[in-house]
């Protein structure tokens, strides 16, 4: 009797879900043979290898693993890749909110005296701040654009590396922007404040 299943990764994680064949034991090349256990699996390799001894002294078992053994195997260079990737993420967001603070600093340095007339003139430290929140936003979004237009570019390549997710995933795709948004009013708020704070006063003398 034979039997023919769905749904089976035989090949890959990536691999498509081609049917599979399972024959009854024979005298095969490589063949695998699945037993269903109760308890630990392991204890019982030994009363296995012994039986299969007994049916067949010419057959021997090799490689014997746990369905979990496997399952782990089948995972080890997906999760290793993702732990690759999600490291890679993390240290190009710190330098992300290094780089952006630095800029509005130096933003907030250049433009101190216009920052100043602008107080004195009777400007609300409120909108000030806001200003500069926006003059970090709008840098942020010109690279959100570039980073969604270089993944769509490269996402077959991405999707090579991917399992269970696309490389174009609605979540991703708005999730991450709007972090990096977040991060970026984050980092802009330190200058904004010490914009907010100019002494026009001082500002005015020294020009």
């Amino acid at each position: 009797m034979v039997g023919v299943v769905g749904n089976v990764k035989w090949a890959g994680l990536e691999a498509p879900e081609d049917g599979t064949v399972y024959f009854p034991l024979v005298d095969l090349p490589n063949a695998f043979l699945v037993l269903r256990t109760t308890g630990d699996p392991l204890s019982l390799s030994l009363s296995l290898q012994q039986a299969v001894k007994e049916l067949d002294p010419g057959l021997v078992l090799s490689n014997i693993s746990t369905g979990s053994e496997l399952v782990s195997n089948a995972f080890a260079t997906p999760r290793y890749l993702s732990v690759l990737i999600a490291t890679v993420a993390l240290v190009a967001l710190g330098l992300s909110i290094v780089g952006i603070y630095g800029v509005m600093a130096y933003f907030v340095q250049q433009h101190t005296r216009d920052i100043g007339i602008r107080l004195a003139l009777g400007g609300e430290p409120a909108r000030v701040r806001r200003m500069i929140l926006l003059q970090g936003l709008r840098l942020v979004l010109v690279g959100v654009a570039a980073g969604i237009g270089a993944a769509l570019l490269t996402n077959r390549l991405v999707g090579t590396i991917l399992f269970g997710v696309s490389p174009t995933d609605l979540r991703t795709m708005v999730g991450v922007p709007v972090v990096l948004m977040t991060v970026a009013m984050a980092a802009c708020l330190i200058p904004a404040r010490r914009a907010a704070a100019v002494d026009p006063a001082e500002i005015l003398r020294e020009s």
